[in-house]
């Protein structure tokens, strides 16, 4: 008992170390240019440019609502909670999360519940604690749910990005959910203000 709340305690002292020691990197210059098809490239001022399928115009009727505002942006480790058996748009919304937000912080994927084929997945989520199971390991990660950023993904009949301290809700249905991982994207690397 007493290895397995060692172990513990030393995840979250590594966890409480990143995220003390992450600086952003956020840009405040940018340059946006609209491609001949569909999309845009966003230049931001420390030399990282971002593709978006979509361009600011497009995302216009995608809100984001700000309840509490992010404590800030300095998570170097993000859990990304998801459905498995998402498709389609919602599956893409996912892979350009993990793909665009990984130059600023590291995401882990976890399944919202056990289906085949989940490496992690959630027994619980309350309002202090990610109860995280590790289906390789057999083991369940306790991780503080302050100490870090959760972007949830969830699939719903209202598109937008709802931001609450450090979680996020990324809503959306079809091709609206895309939409919104991109908005939040936008507004992540301070493109988009909201």
């Amino acid at each position: 008992m007493k290895k397995v709340f060692g172990i513990y305690l030393l995840l979250i002292v590594a966890f409480v170390y990143i995220i003390l020691q992450y600086q952003p990197h956020l840009g405040s210059n940018i340059n946006i240019t609209q491609t001949k098809d569909k999309g845009c490239y966003y230049n931001l001022s420390n030399n990282i440019t971002l593709y978006s399928l979509y361009c600011l115009e497009e995302l216009k009727d995608i809100p984001i609502i700000i309840e509490n505002d992010l404590v800030s942006k300095n998570y170097n480790v993000s859990i990304l909670f998801y459905d498995p058996l998402g498709i389609g748009y919602y599956t893409a919304s996912l892979l350009e999360l993990m793909l665009k937000l990984g130059y600023t912080i590291r995401i882990t994927p976890v399944c919202l519940y056990n289906e085949s084929g989940c490496k992690l997945y959630s027994l619980l989520l309350d309002e202090n604690y990610y109860y995280i199971f590790d289906v390789d390991e057999n083991i369940t990660f306790i991780v503080p749910s302050d100490s870090v950023l959760a972007i949830f993904v969830l699939q719903n009949e209202t598109n937008g990005v709802i931001i609450k301290n450090n979680k996020v809700y990324i809503v959306g249905k079809d091709e609206g959910i895309r939409k919104a991982a991109s908005k939040f994207i936008l507004w992540w690397y301070d493109i988009e203000n909201s």
